[in-house]
């Protein structure tokens, strides 16, 4: 004979209405995601038709069985508390009590509701390909949910060390200390060789570890969507679209930046670089001067590493981006024909960045808004991946005199 438990049959009821009442909204959140999964608009291609194969032969299937469980559990629940009311009545057979069955079904429940109740979604174990992880993901340490399937992960990275993209530095020379002028030693004459772009080490913001949560449709929706809306953008915004694309390649390979572009595009910037020039030629006058010098004499110049904040194409292909500049500053004494001090500086703009993303941003693309954490997302998940922008202008040359 199957032993038997007691159980407040009240209760009973309350699990398996909850049982009943998740099993519909399973059923109308997988209506409503067929209709994401199945439109060959929003994903295209070999891996598309692969996913879609598998959702609809193994995804679909589990998750009519799961719905079909949970009803059937909450059926013999309530039966169960049915046959308990009578046997509980004053010409009932006895205590209240639950079968084997009934306790296994309530047994099972803080499972398949672990499986449930996450902000009403289904847990990637429960359906394989489903990402659950909403806001909660990390945006720095790549952590998921505890039952978020982790693929190999970025060995290289290390969410402990300070700066865990210190990996991704460009070498070069010793950068200038901020508030120095970057001037080297003097060279008589007009000519003197020109200095390396100076070391650069990321910042330590950014997603998080690449490859290192499950991939779900969710990202491969968002993954399809940015494509698209970067071609939608090209025109508009082509550096921008041109670095999301690179992004979305998933190479993690250094990206050459059009730093002429962004000079002819950003009048703001190309006025803080010509400033920077002319200060610099005025630090070049005052150091000559200094030494006594009779003739032209030639610096090395590398500036310390500024910031600056693009707007428009360039706020959304880079953001805040940091700079240099490395060249030359030729002094030149007063002569016969300049009664004033004169230099001319020459130099190239190098420009540096990590093309990544931390949150707290949104993008619109036509009449969709993609945020930064969703694209973030992606890099953990292993489909896109964050880079190093780098690049370097064409010779920028400034002149001017000194009372």
């Amino acid at each position: 004979m199957a032993p038997f438990w007691g159980a407040p049959t009240d209760q009973l009821r309350e699990t398996g209405t909850l049982f009943s009442t998740h099993a519909l909204g399973l059923e109308e959140l997988f209506i409503a995601l067929d209709g994401i999964v199945l439109n060959r608009s929003h994903w295209s291609g070999p891996d598309a038709d692969s996913f879609r194969t598998h959702y609809s032969a193994t995804v679909r299937p589990s998750v009519d069985e799961l719905s079909s469980s949970l009803r059937e559990r909450s059926a013999l629940l309530a039966d169960e508390a049915d046959q308990q009311d009578q046997a509980s009545a004053p010409d009932g057979i006895g205590a209240a009590s639950i079968s084997t069955a009934a306790a296994a079904a309530i047994a099972t429940s803080t499972g398949v509701l672990d499986a449930l109740q996450t902000d009403g979604l289904m847990s990637s174990n429960a359906l394989g390909y489903w990402d659950n992880r909403g806001d909660e993901r990390s945006g720095r340490r790549g952590e998921g949910r505890e039952n978020t399937p982790r693929n190999d992960g970025d060995e290289s990275y290390d969410p402990d060390e300070e700066n865990p993209n210190a990996q991704y530095e460009t070498p070069g020379p010793a950068e200038t200390p901020k508030g120095e002028n970057g001037l080297g030693e003097g060279v008589p004459g007009t000519d003197a060789d020109s200095p390396e772009p100076p070391a650069w080490t990321p910042p330590a913001d950014g997603a998080g570890e690449h490859n290192s949560e499950f991939a779900g449709p969710v990202d491969h929706s968002v993954h399809s969507l940015a494509r698209e809306g970067a071609d939608l953008k090209r025109e508009d915004w082509p550096n921008a679209a041109e670095h999301l694309d690179h992004f979305l390649d998933n190479t993690g390979e250094d990206y050459d930046a059009d730093v002429d572009d962004l000079i002819a595009d950003q009048p703001a910037f190309a006025q803080k670089a010509e400033e920077a020039r002319h200060q610099a030629g005025h630090d070049a006058v005052a150091q000559a001067r200094a030494d006594g010098v009779t003739g032209p004499v030639t610096y090395p110049l590398s500036t310390p590493w500024g910031d600056h904040t693009a707007d428009g194409d360039w706020y959304y292909a880079s953001g805040s981006f940091t700079y240099n500049q490395t060249g030359t500053v030729t002094a030149y004494p007063p002569d016969a024909e300049h009664s004033e001090w004169r230099y001319e500086v020459d130099t190239q703009v190098n420009f540096r960045d990590r093309y990544n993303w931390d949150g707290g941003k949104s993008t619109q693309i036509g009449p969709f808004t993609v945020t930064d954490e969703s694209l973030a997302a992606m890099h953990r998940a292993g489909i896109a991946r964050e880079y190093n922008l780098l690049g370097e202008s064409s010779s920028q040359h400034t002149e001017g005199s000194v009372p």
